[in-house]
């Protein structure tokens, strides 16, 4: 039994009517702690009919040990969630809510109604600008029509959302958006561009200048690269002005944030509460728009909540979305015609048949039995890893390069074949080929596990250690180093797990799944991160029984309409 969860259950179970029975407290106690497992496990609600088989108490005597207890309330009786519980009936479907939870989706649902009521007057400006696109892209396939869609799409509604896989040119959609909105607004907007974690929020920013190459041929690039040179490339934390050690932010409903455009990237790893407390912050009044960008089919958030892969089933929210649709969708990928591109598709479509034929016989992507010293002789012997750790103790300027050519992904990080116990084989190996005992040597990589606003760091950033002239530093991405002993909570990062790994991209990707516990969105997240080449240690059997993730939430319904 979590001891977290039984303690939070007996707080809760105290406010409850002091003439309940052992029993009823007992029953009480243990149905609590049940929804904050679920919780933990990304739900944000509980099914009524799994908390009564998980004490075998049937839903009605359930309901009844509800109202006895005082501390539940009836959704729709009471259109509010004022007590600790809450209940809610959707189509004879109930279900039950630690009610802050109920409270953020409830948030999220009225803001989008809000968000998707605003009429969007557009000016001659934009006729001209979306004219002048659209001949780019009949002639020179630039953008797609897929694109070129969902462009429209989000300059017709203040609120909007763009889905698509890798390879599929969301960065590019993004990026010819924000020069058709200088053209429409003029160049005094004011544009941020946020994503859940640091590396995500750094990605999209570089994702952005190596696009603007291709696009100068065609259009005047000059606003979004003066945009490149200021702070507007941010992660959501630190847009809403996160407070240490506080669950609440500086922007909020009374304090709303002061933005023209508001674009957010991997929006499927931004969690319920996240969701809710950005979604208050914004003004719907003055916000001209607000975009959010992800991959429906790739993981969820690490806690709790399933928002985006929600809001872009607009047939199930008939209520919340505009007849016009809030909703571009990016199918067309760049990569479909590789294998790995091939594979992805191959495994969301849950066709066994074509994943068997692209491991079988691929020349790019090869599948090993999950056994230790397989995965670590692979990885070892692998020469752009080699060529990294060379590189790194001469200190040459590109060892960020040469490491995010190749990694371990891990479906955990505890186990065998856990990404710590992965991490520390691999450091003994270079640490007898170094010949060294020291803890700190030159290409030790590690990957950040807090944000730390006043260090500048985020959660997810990779750093490598650098010793010149007997000082040891951590040098990260955008140059700057720190001594070890300031740095937030770190890993090593030869081996990450696959939640770490969103928003990543590696030449060469290796993914080790040992055993059966896989959802499909994990295993696509996975095989997705590789570009060229992809090294799989589980088995076919492994990969065939990989389910769709399903969570409980009352966002996938049409609740409280």
């Amino acid at each position: 039994m979590n001891t977290t969860f039984f303690n939070l259950s007996k707080q809760l179970v105290s406010l409850a009517a002091s003439d309940l029975s052992i029993i009823d407290k007992i029953n009480l106690t243990q149905i609590i702690e049940y929804l904050f497992t679920d919780i933990s496990n990304g739900h944000s609600c509980s099914k009524l009919s799994d908390l009564g088989s998980s004490i075998s108490l049937s839903p009605n005597e359930i309901t009844k040990l509800f109202k006895k207890s005082g501390i539940v309330s009836d959704f729709y009786i009471n259109n509010t969630a004022p007590k600790p519980l809450s209940i809610v009936n959707i189509d004879n479907d109930y279900l039950v809510y630690i009610s802050k939870y109920l409270n953020y989706e409830i948030s999220i649902k009225n803001q989008v109604q809000l968000l998707t009521k605003s009429y969007i007057n557009l000016n001659n400006n934009y006729k001209n600008s979306i004219k002048l696109l659209a001949e780019i892209s009949y002639n020179n396939k630039l953008p797609n029509i897929e694109q070129l869609e969902a462009i429209k799409t989000s300059v017709h509604n203040k609120l909007s959302f763009i889905t698509g896989g890798p390879g599929t040119g969301k960065t590019t959609t993004v990026t010819l958006l924000l020069w058709l909105f200088y053209q429409i607004y003029g160049f005094d907007i004011k544009i941020k561009l946020a994503a859940p974690t640091g590396k995500a929020s750094k990605r999209v920013k570089e994702s952005i200048q190596s696009n603007i190459g291709a696009l100068s041929k065609y259009l005047d690039m000059v606003a979004i690269n003066k945009l490149l040179e200021t702070e507007s490339f941010v992660t959501i934390h630190k847009l809403l002005g996160a407070k240490n050690d506080s669950i609440y932010f500086r922007h909020n409903q009374d304090n709303k944030l002061d933005l023209d455009i508001l674009i957010i990237d991997e929006s499927s790893m931004v969690s319920l509460p996240l969701y809710s407390k950005l979604l208050e912050a914004v003004d719907s009044h003055t916000i001209r728009h607000i975009i959010f960008l992800g991959d429906k089919n790739q993981l969820s958030s690490v806690e709790e909540g399933y928002v985006f892969a929600s809001l872009i089933t607009p047939s199930k929210h008939p209520d919340l979305f505009t007849n016009d649709g809030n909703i571009g969708e990016l199918v067309q990928s760049k990569r479909s015609s590789n294998d790995i591109g091939v594979l992805t598709k191959a495994i969301l479509d849950n066709n066994l048949d074509m994943i068997k034929l692209m491991l079988d016989n691929s020349g790019n992507i090869k599948l090993y039995k999950p056994k230790l010293n397989t995965v670590l002789d692979s990885y070892l012997n692998l020469e752009s890893f080699n060529d990294y750790l060379t590189s790194a103790q001469s200190n040459t300027t590109n060892i960020f390069d040469k490491f995010s050519r190749q990694c371990i992904l891990c479906l955990t990080n505890v186990g065998l074949l856990g990404s710590y116990n992965l991490n520390l084989q691999i450091e003994k190996h270079i640490k007898q080929k170094l010949a060294t005992i020291d803890i700190w040597y030159s290409g030790r990589p590690i990957i950040i596990l807090k944000n730390d606003y006043s260090l500048g760091l985020n959660n997810g950033d990779i750093g490598i250690c650098v010793i010149k002239d007997g000082v040891i530093q951590i040098v990260f991405e955008d140059g700057r180093g720190f001594i070890p002993e300031i740095l937030p909570k770190f890993d090593l990062a030869y081996a990450i797990s696959i939640h770490k790994s969103q928003g990543s991209e590696f030449n060469h990707a290796y993914v080790v799944i040992p055993y059966t516990k896989c959802s499909r969105e994990l295993l696509y997240t996975a095989v997705s991160r590789a570009k060229k080449f992809l090294t799989i240690f589980s088995t076919l059997d492994i990969m065939a029984v990989a389910n769709p993730t399903i969570r409980n939430t009352g966002l996938a319904t049409a609740m409280m309409r």
